[in-house]
């Protein structure tokens, strides 16, 4: 099929009918007059995000709502204020208090979701809260995205929701709505900012403006997504390496035999993964945000491999799941058990250094001289199942780096799971076995 034909039947998917169209207008209308009674306690108030830009996808419509205040209040009383307006607005409707790196009131009118922002009303550069960029946003993409760039912006949503790839929330570490925009402004089409990404090198740089200048900036990046608004703000950071990399193998696959599928289907290479060689660790974990958790479970598993690693035993892969009230870990090894080690010692003329080398591993099972005329050791190992060094990691979770936030859950509530008990895993261990499963690698060739 020619790749012009599968964009038509993708557009398809993504172009909202009529009658989404009418039911998000209404449900605007209704924040527009509730926000109207409360316009004097804030400088003003301003529609964000894919609705405001038009390019939210029918089945995940939401609207942001930016309240702005006086930079000088400060970033606490402008979190106050904007919470306590935000609230008053949604007083009718269902609502919680949500947090990214900044407070908001999420809300549900007619089952679309409306979230309400507080953030300072500041020129470009002179941010003070984390949401200040987003109004800025809003009017870039008013003057950058024409009609036809913005079902460009929905297909390559798709796409990327599809895939695996999107969404900024720290548990995904994935393409954020912005950055879809972003590249759409960039390369003018979806097609072509595949064609473009399939070409990434290491240190490309998508900006708008002075690439040297924007290079320098951020010279220690292998990715520069240039915010379009803030220069000095590198959007590629927040995405994980792994979904960059995916991306471009998808883009290149596309390219080479398009297809529909792309945008309804997760692709990827059969999984053939032995339960043998994993182990789960299971914790309770506390009630907290989820970007919050999620940042304290994703340095628990970069521990966890480092520390394993370290113990004798290689992670080849790892995985993390979690429900909210418990989590799993799910790690592959190259090995679960390790009976000897080889201890390597000086070289014979340091006469001193052989002394305590000998008076240390004189009791070995074996002790001979190499080539390189040093001393070497042959020993029982100490930890000689990957559970031993795993239970030995979490029974000193802070020394071990596990997440402080976590580490008490992870000392007294800890299970592990590996063997039979895998193969009927259910909740959050079956989750993180599919993850563990899941491959970033698309088929290509």
């Amino acid at each position: 099929m020619i790749v012009e034909e599968v964009i038509r039947k993708a557009r398809e998917l993504v172009v909202p009918s009529a009658e989404d169209e009418q039911k998000l207008k209404k449900v605007a209308n209704v924040i527009r007059s509730r926000l109207e009674l409360f316009k004097n306690e804030m400088v003003r108030w301003e529609f964000g995000g894919s609705y405001a830009h038009g390019t939210w996808l029918p089945e995940e419509a939401d609207i942001d709502v930016f309240l702005l205040f006086p930079p000088e209040l400060g970033p606490n009383v402008i979190a106050e204020k904007g919470m306590e307006v935000a609230k008053k607005a949604l007083e009718p409707f269902e609502s919680r208090i949500r947090y990214a790196e900044h407070p908001y009131l999420e809300g549900f009118v007619e089952e679309v979701r409306v979230n309400l922002v507080p953030c300072a009303d500041v020129e470009r550069g002179k941010w003070i809260t984390a949401a200040d960029r987003s109004p800025h946003h809003t009017r870039f993409m008013l003057r950058s995205l024409d009609g036809n760039m913005k079902n460009e912006v929905r297909l390559l949503k798709k796409f990327l929701k599809a895939q695996g790839l999107y969404g900024a929330e720290i548990k995904i570490k994935g393409f954020s709505g912005y950055v879809t925009e972003v590249l759409i402004v960039k390369y003018g089409s979806f097609l072509k900012v595949l064609e473009n990404v399939s070409n990434w090198k290491r240190g490309e740089v998508i900006a708008f403006g002075d690439e040297d200048r924007i290079r320098a900036i951020h010279r220690d990046s292998w990715l520069i997504i240039s915010d379009p608004v803030d220069p000095a703000r590198n959007l590629a950071k927040a995405i994980s390496p792994q979904k960059i990399a995916r991306f471009i193998l998808l883009s290149r696959a596309f390219i080479e035999n398009p297809d529909i599928s792309y945008f309804t289907e997760y692709k990827k290479y059969r999984a053939k993964i032995d339960l043998e060689d994993v182990l789960c660790l299971t914790f309770k974990v506390p009630k907290k945000v989820d970007d919050i958790l999620w940042g304290e479970l994703w340095k628990t598993v970069k521990a966890i491999n480092k520390q394993m690693n370290m113990k004798g035993y290689n992670v080849i892969k790892s995985s993390v799941a979690s429900n909210g009230d418990e989590a799993c870990i799910a790690i592959l090894l190259d090995r679960k058990d390790r009976k000897l080690e080889v201890r390597r010692g000086p070289e014979i003329f340091l006469k001193e250094d052989v002394k305590r080398f000998l008076k240390k591993h004189g009791s070995d099972s074996l002790l001979w001289i190499g080539e390189d005329l040093r001393i070497y050791s042959l020993r029982n190992y100490r930890l000689s199942r990957a559970r031993d060094a795993l239970e030995e990691i979490v029974s000193k979770p802070i020394e071990h780096g596990i997440a402080k936030g976590l580490s008490k859950y992870v000392k007294e509530y800890f299970r592990i799971v590996e063997g039979e008990a895998l193969k009927n895993a259910k909740g959050v261990i079956k989750e993180a076995l599919f993850k563990l499963e899941v491959e970033d690698v698309p088929p290509y060739l």
